[in-house]
């Protein structure tokens, strides 16, 4: 009953039953830093029992318990833009959820020399105050 109380919503039961699910079927997927050479040379050798690598096991694996609901944008996702003329009004950005706020943080890639003015756009438009850069600022000589 206690559980009952603790889940408010439908989307809060899926996100538990999944979890769930997933940690069912999957175990401890959790690789320490220190560890990871080591991890993906194992998952790098073939199986030859499946005729498959280690790779692809683990592919599979988790791709059996992902769920395809949702796996593409939803509309409501979607990050618009207010000026449209030029461009449209969507750019490549999506909604994320935090745990106690929906559509809390907005996700997009860096932009191209042909992006950068929608970037700053949705900068405006949404009045975001913090940028997080999670890639070098050169990259690939671009």
């Amino acid at each position: 009953m206690l559980l009952l109380v603790m889940i408010c919503s439908w989307d809060q039961y899926k996100f538990v039953y999944l979890a769930v699910y997933e940690a069912l079927a999957c175990g401890n997927t959790e690789i320490q830093v220190e560890n990871l050479n080591i991890a993906i040379r194992n998952l790098s050798k073939f199986d030859n029992s499946t005729n498959q690598s280690f790779f692809m096991q683990e592919f599979q694996r988790l791709n059996a318990v992902t769920s395809t609901e949702g796996s593409s944008i939803d509309d409501h996702r979607r990050v618009k833009l207010n000026n449209k003329e030029k461009t449209g009004e969507y750019i490549n950005a999506t909604y994320v959820d935090t745990y106690r706020e929906r559509n809390a943080y907005i996700v997009t890639q860096a932009p191209t020399c042909k992006t950068v003015e929608e970037f700053w756009r949705l900068v405006i438009d949404h009045g975001i105050g913090t940028i997080v850069m999670l890639n070098k600022l050169q990259e690939n000589n671009q």
